[in-house]
């Protein structure tokens, strides 16, 4: 099996994922220390994890409350943006869009 996390930092709204680790553990330290260095900071945290498939988020806009992040995982990248998307819209936000385009973990 393969394994993909995706981290984020809500202080500086950064996305980081990593796919193709060999454990949930790594793929959920990869993601922590891509987001850590992309971002400049320790606030980031993991939002999702998968095994043998894809990871992807959409964020949208939601009336007076700012916007919401939504991450989904799913067996295809197609699949798993349309989740990320249904998943935003069903919150109630408006203006959905994807902001981390899905990565797949695929065993060869």
């Amino acid at each position: 099996p393969k394994f993909g996390a995706l981290a984020y930092s809500t202080k500086k709204a950064i996305f980081a994922g990593t796919i193709s680790q060999n454990s949930q553990s790594e793929a959920e330290r990869e993601a922590l220390n891509f987001c850590r260095r992309e971002s400049g900071s320790k606030d980031c945290k993991v939002i999702i994890g998968v095994r043998n498939g894809c990871v992807a988020a959409a964020e949208g806009r939601l009336d007076r409350n700012g916007f919401i992040t939504t991450p989904a995982a799913s067996a295809t990248a197609e699949e798993t943006e349309a989740k990320a998307l249904a998943l935003c819209k069903a919150k109630g936000a408006k203006d959905c869009k994807i902001i981390a385009h899905a990565g797949c973990s695929i065993p060869q």
